[in-house]
Parts: structure tokens; sequence; C-alpha cells
């Protein structure tokens, strides 16, 4: 969070991470095997990103920041944990996959970045990835704006032409997105306390 106040010099991410269907696996083959995915994920990320600062935000998500290092670098070290998590044998079930999905967004240099907005945008991002392919990364862009379905599977609601937000964090990402595309500020303002 400092290093993002400060503002970024190279290029830079914020990314957002999750075992695929970790409550599958974790049901299906137990919570010591789930446990254990989860510990060579971790150490698979200490070891392939060690210039990252990485933390664990809850259950199987992980939060990371990279700076430093090329998108092509990153997508090439994501393949290299998912080759890794995908040779870990789940029992006698052949249908079980172990993979880990990837959101990230690139920090702007030279400017302050906000790790809110920041991780709103890699989990827009996650979920994208998530409802049309797993076990890769996605980068965060504008047409990714509205999620349909939400993280803990809440649907947007729509009443109307109006969407219906529902926390904190729908809030501002809706804030930054009007701000983002709109150029009369009085009127994104006037539209935001409309909410």
């Amino acid at each position: 969070s400092e290093k993002l106040a400060e503002g970024v010099t190279n290029e830079a991410y914020v990314v957002l991470t999750d075992v695929d269907d970790f409550k599958v696996l974790n049901n299906t083959l137990g919570h010591l095997f789930g446990d254990g995915v989860l510990c060579t994920f971790a150490n698979s990320m200490v070891e392939l990103f060690p210039e990252a600062i990485i933390g664990r935000s809850g259950g199987d998500e992980f939060i990371a920041f990279f700076e430093g290092l090329e998108q092509d670098d990153v997508l090439a070290r994501i393949h290299r944990i998912n080759r890794r998590l995908s040779r870990i044998h789940a029992g006698d079930n052949d249908e079980l996959k172990i993979s880990v999905s990837f959101g990230f967004v690139q920090c702007e240099p030279g400017t302050e970045n906000d790790l809110e907005v920041l991780k709103e945008k890699a989990d827009v991002a996650l979920c994208h990835l998530k409802q049309n392919a797993k076990g890769t990364a996605a980068l965060y862009d504008k047409s990714m704006k509205h999620r349909h379905v939400h993280k803990d599977n809440r649907e947007e609601q729509t009443v109307g032409n109006e969407t219906v937000l529902h926390t904190e964090g729908d809030l501002i990402l809706f804030a930054h997105e009007l701000f983002e595309n709109l150029k009369d500020i009085r009127g994104a303002l006037r539209l935001l306390s409309d909410v």
C-alpha cells in the first residue's frame, strides 16, 4: 500500500489469484489435501516471484504486487505454477484438475495508485476470466466494466436500466469508471449523488 502511494516507476501489477474450484476440491478430497494444495501454491508463488510482495487475502485467495516484471515474464511464471499444480495427484478422481487463475491490473507509472481500486479491478479481471476459462490469467481492461456474477455468487440486480450496487467496493468501482468515461465532471457527480 505504501509503495503504491509513493507511485511506481516501472511496469507494475496488482494481482488477485485463487485456486480454481477449491470448494469442490476441498469437499471431495478433504481439507488436509486442500491445505496441501494451498501450501504448494503459496510456495510456488514465493519461489517464482521472489521480487513480489505476496499475501493471503483469505480462503484460497492471494494478492500480490509485482514491479519491474514484463507482462510476458509474469504470464510465463503463471504457466509454470499451473504446470506444477497440475502434477498433484488428485486421488482416484481423474476429473479433478488443479489449477489457479490470476486477475491482474497494471499500475500507472508516475501516479498515485489506490490499492482498493486496483484490487477491485484485479477482482473484475479474475471474475471475467473464470466465466470464460480457468488456469490462466487475465489483464483488466475497461471492457470488463461490470460483473454479472460476483465472486461470492451474488448476481448484480438491474432495476430498469439502473444497476443496484451491493457493496462499498461496487460503489467505488462504479465511481471510478464513471469519472474515467465521462468528460463532464459535474454530470458525473450528479449521477453519483443519485446512487
